[in-house]
């Protein structure tokens, strides 16, 4: 979710470490449009139902649009190297990776990937997840992590692993509000859509923690 580009909000200090806040601004929706699969689910099915139809997308160099708990993203495995690349290239961003957040299920998983949890870490991230928060450590640099909101989103993460998610628009365009919107955008150059109509909720905010 969520290309967005940070602006400074403030400061506060945690324990002996100083985290930064800054809010997501959303880059401004470009047009390309083909052959891919939607899956249209209705809202009130819209999370369990991206675990029950993982299946239809689940294999390699694959990437695909979710709906989140905050926008639809372009996603795909984080340890799927050739599908981030698509990704990179469907959004034209080149090779920065501002923008990209991994999606994980929970603190094991983001310990698995080298982020260090101690216990004044835990008490900040517990107060800002599961939530709209994505938070950006010094020893991941690159990307930010974010534990999303709904339950069955965090389903879908134990069945994949942490994915890689960004905003679903080329790059400096809005954010497309839904799939069918997305499809308009990207056509065939995105393998699975998963619609559950129009999301109004804005990109994350970033929070960056400072040695």
């Amino acid at each position: 979710m969520l290309v967005f580009i940070p602006r400074l909000i403030t400061s506060i200090r945690l324990g002996g470490e100083v985290v930064t806040q800054r809010s997501a601004k959303p880059r401004c929706a470009g047009s390309i449009p083909a052959r891919a699969s939607m899956i249209t689910k209705t809202t009130a099915t819209k999370f369990k139902e991206l675990v029950k139809t993982f299946s239809e997308i689940d294999e390699n160099d694959r990437v695909f649009i979710i709906p989140t708990d905050t926008i639809y993203g372009i996603s795909c495995r984080l340890t799927d190297k050739k599908a981030l690349q698509r990704i990179k290239k469907i959004k034209q961003t080149g090779r920065e990776r501002k923008g990209f957040v991994v999606l994980v299920a929970d603190f094991s998983q983001l310990k698995s990937l080298g982020v260090k949890i101690d216990k004044n870490r835990k008490l900040f991230l517990e107060s800002v997840w599961p939530g709209p928060v994505s938070v950006v450590f010094p020893e991941a640099k690159g990307f930010a992590f974010r534990i999303p909101r709904f339950q069955e989103l965090q389903k879908l993460l134990l069945k994949t692993g942490p994915l890689i998610s960004t905003s679903a628009n080329k790059h400096g365009k809005p954010p497309a509000k839904s799939a069918k919107s997305a499809f308009l955008v990207f056509k065939d150059a995105v393998d699975a859509y998963i619609d559950v109509g129009v999301l109004k909720n804005p990109p994350s905010t970033v929070i960056k923690i400072i040695r």
